[in-house]
């Protein structure tokens, strides 16, 4: 029997306690730096979040209920009143219009409840985003199926493992381990392996981390599940990388870009890349890796503040790429790229390397790139 306290503890709440701290944080954060919008949309969380405690605490009372849809009635003005070209408002709507006014939690609201929680994770704001996946979980109730339960059990650890709460981390990852078996899900199994790798990882315990993701490796390789494969691939780069083994956490990398389906995952891995094949020298192979990236449309943060001096900076940066709602990176950012980037023109082309990628759903297809100074198979 999976229990939603094994996840987040001993939850509840009540009007006379003081609960989500962190949008109550941030708004005051905000509004000491003059940012009235901000703090505004962080006020809108928080009240957001009471209602659906309020809902959820609802019983058969009709004054209670009544009192209710009083409070779903402001919190709904209130919505209204903040920014409109706010992603965050967005969500907050959606969230509040998913909330009904019979008192009864619905599909609609833990669905979007979990959406703005990875909202808030992409934000960086992960204590938040940590409060609306327990509201998510909470708002689906006992019934949650095994599957779901296993989503849920990932996504905390994930959560809880950046936030470098590696007890909780631990707990939540091998939750989902355990519910991903009960029902047969091999993948979600082998994720909630690597996330305990993960936390023996953050922890500085790199042999139990390493042997950690080569087992999965070694699994998802005989259950020809690519996707984990990528995900082990991609954690053994790391762990080779922190242990000093320069061209084992490239191959891991190069074998984790060639098994990953995701184009963001990919994009992102191909940047480890870049980066793994600038650090052994072979430059041309990375400025080729780096122009891909450049060139794809995939939402996607790369670091690119280790390069060698063997490439001609105007200044080191961290370039970042984030898609608008159409679909196309900021022009300021491009550009911005292409003024920190002075690249030259000579690139060795040899047979032995297809990349593709899409962009605005067009297939784009590179020549065959020599990336590496020694064939890994």
């Amino acid at each position: 029997m999976f229990t939603l306290q094994q996840l987040f503890g001993e939850i509840g709440s009540s009007p006379t306690t003081l609960t989500h701290e962190p949008f109550l944080e941030r708004a005051r954060l905000q509004r000491e730096q003059d940012r009235d919008g901000s703090a505004r949309l962080a006020l809108g969380a928080y009240v957001v979040a009471r209602l659906v405690d309020k809902l959820l605490l609802l019983g058969n009372d009709e004054e209670l209920l009544e009192g209710f849809r009083w409070q779903l009635e402001a919190v709904r003005r209130h919505v209204n009143e903040l920014p409109g070209d706010a992603p965050e408002t967005a969500h907050l709507a959606g969230v509040v219009a998913a909330v009904s006014a019979q008192g009864k939690p619905t599909s609609g609201l833990w669905m979007s409840l979990t959406a703005y929680a990875y909202f808030l994770e992409y934000e960086g704001r992960l204590e938040e985003a940590l409060e609306l996946l327990t509201l998510a979980a909470r708002s689906q109730g006992p019934a949650t199926p095994p599957a779901d339960f296993a989503a849920y059990a990932l996504f905390a650890g994930r959560l809880n493992r950046l936030l470098a709460r590696w007890e909780a981390a631990s707990t939540c990852y091998s939750a989902a381990e355990e519910a991903a078996s009960g029902i047969g899900d091999p993948v979600s199994v082998l994720r909630g392996r690597l996330g305990v790798g993960a936390v023996h990882r953050g922890r500085g315990n790199y042999p139990a981390a390493r042997a950690t993701a080569e087992s999965v490796v070694r699994e998802a390789t005989e259950l020809q599940l690519t996707d984990a494969q990528a995900l082990a691939y991609a954690d053994l780069g790391v762990v080779y990388n922190l242990q000093g083994l320069k061209l084992e956490a490239l191959e891991a990398q190069y074998q984790a870009f060639r098994l990953s389906h995701d184009p963001q995952q990919r994009m992102r891995t191909l940047g480890d890349v870049a980066i793994g094949l600038n650090e052994i020298g072979a430059v041309d192979g990375a400025r080729v890796a780096f122009q891909i990236v450049a060139n794809s449309s995939a939402s996607m943060l790369v670091s690119a503040t280790r390069f060698s001096s063997s490439w001609t900076w105007s200044r080191q940066a961290v370039i970042g790429w984030r898609s608008n709602a159409a679909g196309q990176r900021p022009r300021r950012t491009v550009a911005a790229c292409r003024r920190a980037w002075r690249w030259t023109t000579t690139t060795s082309w040899e047979p032995g390397w297809v990349v593709s990628s899409s962009r605005r759903g067009d297939a784009k297809h590179y020549p065959r790139a020599s990336l590496w100074q020694r064939p890994i198979s």
